[in-house]
């Protein structure tokens, strides 16, 4: 495994100031409940992807926020699961929250992991525009996720609805570009995504994209 840098401290800074901001309107992880809550059923598609069931799996959520995906999974019948996020606010939250399971403050991309888990998940980790290359980010993440899984990983990503387009806070990615480097740094994997709107009034489309070791 190559060594990655983690987030910078301009990066960590911009992300725990708009996440606390978040937690201080009530909005835990910055997304409206009913449309956090439909990222979350796409993303849990990996299980049919990877041909293996949430039932009994282990899971690590990359970017946990405040833990609200372990609800979701709990319904699953899921096993082991571990949250990883550097707000330490929502950490905190998340602790207090759901305090039956695990939650650690830090990144994810410098965190030694004990072993790997049945699916690792990330919902909106990557949303805000880092004073860093946010590409660069996003791809050491997606590489380090799929050496963490053992059967599949699901991400989404903010991205545009026409060409040019761009926002101040969130960065809006390339699909083509993702899918891409998922099939060049994912060694093995079966590629898939699907694309919706990030919300009922959104002006950003949202791709889900699944990585699986189907046939292993």
């Amino acid at each position: 495994m190559r060594r990655r840098a983690p987030y910078s401290v301009q990066d960590r800074s911009i992300t725990e100031r708009v996440y606390t901001y978040c937690l201080a309107q009530n909005m835990d992880d910055g997304w409206a409940e009913e449309d956090q809550h439909a990222n979350f059923q796409k993303l849990l598609e990996i299980a049919t992807f990877a041909r293996h069931p949430l039932k009994g799996a282990s899971v690590l959520d990359v970017g946990c926020g405040t833990g609200d995906l372990v609800e979701v999974l709990q319904e699953h019948g899921i096993q082991e699961y571990l949250g990883i996020d550097l707000v330490k606010p929502s950490i905190g939250l998340a602790r207090t929250k759901h305090p039956q399971h695990v939650f650690e403050e830090a990144d994810f991309l410098e965190f030694e992991l004990n072993q790997p888990y049945d699916f690792v998940l990330a919902s909106g980790t990557l949303a805000l525009r880092l004073e860093t290359d946010n590409y660069a980010v996003m791809e050491a993440l997606i590489e380090k996720m799929w050496e963490s899984a053992r059967h599949g990983v699901a991400f989404n990503f903010l991205s545009p609805k026409h060409e040019g387009q761009t926002d101040d806070a969130l960065f809006l990615y390339e699909i083509d570009r993702i899918l891409s480097f998922c099939r060049k740094a994912a060694t093995g994997a079966a590629v898939e995504h699907q694309l919706n709107h990030a919300g009922a009034d959104s002006q950003f489309l949202q791709a889900h994209v699944y990585l699986s070791r189907t046939g292993r």
